[in-house]
């Protein structure tokens, strides 16, 4: 299949349509987990794809039209266990996102959403067109619904930022409301969000940075919207308390929130510019300001143009360090106050290599050993997947592209590390293969795997990196566990957490004041 391309005009979207070879390509594009049950109850994380455009190698959907990966013009995401929504955004009418970020976000249980936007002049005259005659306003809606059926998408983000007419208000609202009906009847778990942008009562292109009754209108007929970036605490509070029905509808839907509830902070994302254009806190590495206060009113969060940990090193913003240190530094600063994911939800049979965008170069001769760009070979990633992943990259070859690396002062300071967290429909056996390699020599480690079945129950089997005997790890070849996990109570298992911690006779054996990796996962699988 040829690059994804976004729609310019109205009439590529009227027109849009699948050939039976795309139609076939995209029908194999992972979906979202069978047991994922919808966006949590909690405070949310939206991030807002926006790098230089969008559409760059992210692009790329054959590996043959792959480049080599350079780290300085590619764009890595480490981050899905602190995403509960993802949006692919550029400045065309209709943004499709990459097959690659379908791909990634989904193997890793997130939503994705598209872009829907007009600005400007140009903005202008296209709401016309698609506010002027309600049939035509119908048809466009139903081409957007059948792109996220057959791209796999969970909605779209709605972005009109441009003035419009007083009395083309209304045949906006009730566009956004037969979209948001559509999406629902037809894309299961699907998300309508509005941006803060015009206003409900003149048409006005005048962004309020909070939920108030001049954009509630918005709010009210899509699942959630997204506020500007330029508020201040008091808005954020305004937001919160705004964002609660003030009396039920009967029968409405304008009033429940894509989960069914009626709505409230969680569908409210403050936005952050990590850019930091008349952010809260400035944006940038002072990010987390920003973060701090969603946190402090329990309201979601939209976080808008994280790739600027990489954007920063060219143009007029120079950094001395590189992408994955300042992309560690950026994230590591908001992290301890965004709500992480509890698990990772997958199908079953199930498989891992970690790999987070690499493929091998097919042409490069023999060797074999030069990474090329490919958001489409993203595997499922474990929890704290920036530490995990930035260490692979000191790595030159093939080998940083997959598998995860344990450094020994990690263990030593948490004697336990996560490697995975993994929810799925419930199995009587499950068969659990853990493929590893030592990097040092002597000592002990052992994995405990902690297994839940549906009624909550928890038992815990350990897996001995090394052979029965506890002799130590001294072997630099790649090592296989294999585990046979089942009830004996015969409830079904739902749930399977791997866990690697430090054997007292480990501290003993080994020099404790070496640093780096001392343990590479390769491969997880479920059965």
């Amino acid at each position: 299949m040829k690059q994804v391309e976004p729609l310019k005009n109205i009439d590529e979207l009227l027109s849009w349509g699948c050939s039976s070879e795309e139609e076939h390509f995209l029908s194999k594009l992972p979906g979202l987990p069978k047991i994922y049950s919808g966006l949590p109850n909690r405070r949310r994380t939206m991030v807002c794809h926006d790098f230089k455009g969008g559409y760059r190698n992210d692009n790329f959907v054959q590996i043959s039209d792959c480049e080599k990966c350079d780290l300085q013009n590619d764009y890595i995401f480490f981050h899905w266990d602190y995403c509960d929504l993802f949006v692919y955004f550029s400045h065309c009418l209709v943004t499709i996102p990459p097959i690659g970020w379908i791909c990634a976000a989904h193997r890793n249980s997130t939503p994705i959403l598209g872009t829907f936007i007009t600005e400007h002049k140009a903005g202008y005259e296209l709401c016309c067109q698609l506010l002027k005659d309600k049939s035509v306003s119908e048809r466009l809606a139903d081409q957007l619904v059948l792109i996220a059926q057959k791209y796999k998408l969970q909605g779209w983000l709605i972005n009109i930022e441009n003035k419009l007419d007083s009395e083309q208000i209304q045949p906006l609202l009730t566009w956004l409301k037969y979209l948001r009906t559509q999406l629902h009847d037809n894309v299961p778990h699907s998300h309508l969000v509005w941006y803060d942008s015009v206003r409900a009562d003149n048409g006005k292109l005048q962004w309020q940075d909070e939920l108030n009754g001049l954009n509630m209108p918005f709010y009210q007929a899509c699942d959630a919207i997204y506020l500007n970036y330029c508020w201040n605490e008091k808005k954020v509070k305004n937001s919160a308390e705004n964002s609660k029905p003030k009396e039920v509808n009967n029968g409405g839907t304008d009033q429940l929130s894509q989960t069914g509830a009626l709505k409230g902070p969680y569908d409210v994302y403050v936005g952050l510019d990590v850019f930091g254009r008349g952010c809260f806190g400035g944006g940038k590495y002072n990010s987390d300001k920003a973060v701090i206060v969603c946190a402090k009113f329990d309201i979601s969060l939209a976080i808008f143009a994280p790739g600027w940990s990489l954007e920063c090193a060219s143009g007029k913003i120079q950094c001395d360090n590189s992408f994955l240190t300042r992309d560690k530094t950026l994230w590591s600063k908001m992290e301890p106050y965004l709500p992480a994911k509890e698990s990772t939800m997958i199908d079953l049979p199930f498989e891992t290599n970690f790999n987070f965008g690499l493929c091998r170069n097919q042409n490069d001769g023999e060797s074999f050993d030069t990474a090329l760009y490919s958001l489409c070979s993203t595997a499922t990633f474990p929890a704290n997947a920036l530490n995990y992943m930035t260490g692979n990259v000191k790595y030159q070859g093939l080998e940083f592209s997959e598998g995860i690396y344990l450094g020994l002062d990690e263990l030593l300071n948490q004697n336990c590390m996560s490697i995975a967290n993994l929810k799925f429909d419930g199995a009587e056996q499950i068969n659990l293969e853990v493929n590893f390699e030592s990097l040092i020599e002597g000592g002990i480690l052992s994995a405990d795997i902690e297994v839940a079945d549906k009624l909550g129950g928890i038992f815990v089997c350990a897996v001995l990196f090394g052979l029965a005997d506890k002799n130590d790890l001294r072997s630099s070849k790649i090592e296989r566990v294999q585990k046979s996990l089942f009830r004996e109570d015969g409830n079904k298992i739902e749930q399977v957490k791997l866990f690697v911690k430090i054997e007292a006779d480990f501290v003993k054996t080994v020099d404790t004041n070496k640093s780096g990796p001392i343990l590479k996962f390769n491969r997880i699988k479920l059965i």
